[in-house]
């Protein structure tokens, strides 16, 4: 396993000049945290993201220019950071969460919850959560997988049980 770094290098990216600066101000309370770059739209995100290659990108949803799924697709996933999603609108968690981010801060967020998300992106990072996403990951494969089996037809519990005894189900 590689060593860990002094610091995680991080591009903040929000249109808000008031969410940037007070999450400006979090970030450099954090331990390890380096803000490589901040941007105030779609576009100088991405290039802040090619210029800087970052660790973690704390990434708005919605920009000009680009929104934050526009600037990941743009990317592709060779080069995606672990990314955190900054947001004012929860509609948006699953499409966020689908798109690989390990986490979301729904505005307005504290410096618990920004910390708790910087911890997981450094876990994610060190691999240490590998093994829970893989667990998550069969987990959900396999809910899906017994979604598409058929129902049998439904018998009484004591019925299954005398059957299992016989080796039957």
């Amino acid at each position: 396993m590689p060593p860990e770094p002094s610091s995680w290098s991080v591009v903040l990216a929000d249109d808000e000049p008031m969410s940037r600066r007070r999450l400006r101000r979090l970030l450099q309370a954090a331990p390890n945290i380096e803000i490589a770059e901040e941007c105030g739209d779609g576009a100088s995100t991405l290039a802040a993201i090619r210029r800087h290659g970052p660790d973690i990108l704390l990434l708005d949803v919605q920009m000009p220019g680009m929104n934050g799924f526009d600037v990941l697709r743009a990317l592709g996933p060779e080069r995606l950071p672990v990314v955190i999603f900054v947001t004012a609108f929860d509609e948006f968690a699953l499409a966020a969460f689908e798109a690989q981010a390990v986490d979301y801060l729904l505005k307005p967020f504290g410096e618990e919850r920004v910390q708790k998300a910087l911890e997981r992106a450094q876990a994610f990072l060190r691999g240490t959560a590998t093994q829970e996403r893989l667990r998550n990951q069969l987990a959900q494969l396999m809910r899906a997988a017994l979604s598409f089996l058929p129902v049998r037809e439904a018998r009484r519990p004591r019925d299954c049980a005398a059957g299992a005894r016989r080796g039957l189900d």
